[in-house]
């Protein structure tokens, strides 16, 4: 069982949650209608009762997904991500098949929807071109063919996400048509077992040119062209993904509209002749990426401001008649390569954390303004 915060801790949150719809309110996010200000949710649930047996669940996402639901007071999320490696053979292809059924049979059970992040290793530095040129078509079809054999069904596939940040350096290439390519047969794989399944694309908001390895070279521009060549009803939504980076600790914290910009996603789902969009993002804790002499450090108010601006880039994505969610990824990265701290409590201690209720003064203005919420964490 959860302790309680001390009547003193309870004070602050309190003196947060004012200074919080001080600033949503200022910055002109509160879903209105004809009689002023929509109000509220009483909490940052969907308005559905809490999911049983979270916590023994043997999903690390979904274990880590009954603490926020204990947050929220119910449940929370309309997908939830879970990263899924591509295997690179039919012997991979074969047991990896197998976990995934075993994972997603998890979600199933708890009637939660999965977002899946399928990506091939990072040191394939071929895997673009290979899947292009259908050398991996037989492994695709063992793979998908696998967890229908499972008991997998359509429904209990959930989004898969194809791909992401492809015109980033992760895998060398990023030329939009090898992009496209890759993009094609793992949705035509995917949609010849699950006809009924939802494939998707994410990409990043800065491009980068390909062998770029040191991530020097990178443009916001139009990322139609990673759009182009696919045809209507194999994706059918489009992701951005956007997070706030900085090279030094004295570097100004770059703006949601600028690491962001819901333009980018609006424009490839035109592209693409899909209505659905989402944005992929979070803020940190504190990060030294990069290998910075000292770490860069973000406080409460200043992540509270930049989930304010994300929530506006969604907003202004639904104001133009798209069906619009937001994904936020709350890792902690801390002691792998990255560095870097997403989350908003450590473990077990979200009475303990300000930012506990920055994330759930955010989650309850996503739902204020008609968005669809989901995120990652483990």
């Amino acid at each position: 069982m959860l302790e309680m915060p001390h009547r003193s801790h309870l004070k602050s949150i309190a003196i947060g949650v004012g200074c919080g719809a001080l600033l949503f309110m200022a910055l002109g996010i509160w879903r209105t209608t004809s009689e002023g200000p929509m109000p509220l949710r009483a909490n940052c649930s969907k308005g559905q009762p809490a999911h049983s047996a979270l916590a023994e669940s043997r999903s690390a996402v979904l274990r880590k997904l009954a603490e926020y639901e204990t947050v929220c007071k119910g449940a929370v999320v309309d997908k939830m991500m879970v990263f899924v490696a591509m295997p690179r053979t039919e012997a991979e292809a074969a047991s990896l098949s197998k976990e995934t059924s075993r994972q997603l049979m998890q979600f199933s059970r708890q009637g939660i929807e999965p977002l899946v992040v399928f990506e091939p290793d990072a040191t394939n530095g071929d895997a673009l071109p290979s899947l292009a040129s259908g050398v991996y078509d037989s492994t695709l079809g063992t793979f998908f063919s696998g967890m229908k054999t499972a008991g997998i069904t359509d429904k209990g596939m959930g989004t898969w996400v194809l791909l992401p940040e492809a015109n980033t350096p992760i895998w060398r290439i990023t030329n939009p048509s090898v992009f496209t390519g890759g993009v094609i047969a793992i949705a035509t794989h995917l949609k010849s077992v699950f006809p009924k399944s939802s494939a998707t694309i994410m990409l990043n908001s800065t491009t980068y040119p390909d062998n770029d390895t040191d991530w020097a070279h990178g443009e916001a521009k139009s990322l139609r062209v990673y759009g182009e060549g696919i045809k209507p009803g194999l994706i059918d939504s489009v992701g951005l993904q956007g997070f706030p980076h900085v090279s030094s600790p004295k570097d100004p914290v770059p703006a949601p509209k600028e690491f962001l910009p819901s333009n980018l996603a609006t424009e490839l789902a035109d592209t693409l002749h899909v209505r659905t969009v989402w944005f992929n993002t979070g803020t940190y804790k504190r990060t030294n990426m990069g290998g910075m002499p000292t770490e860069a450090v973000l406080t409460s108010q200043q992540r509270e401001t930049l989930l304010a601006g994300i929530l506006q880039q969604a907003i202004d994505a639904r104001n133009r008649s798209y069906s619009v969610s937001v994904n936020i990824f709350a890792e902690d990265k801390s002691d792998v390569h990255e560095h870097t701290d997403w989350s908003y409590w450590q473990p077990g201690k979200m009475d303990q954390s300000k930012d506990t209720i920055i994330l759930d003064q955010f989650i309850r203005r996503v739902r204020q303004n008609g968005l669809g919420f989901s995120l990652y964490d483990h």
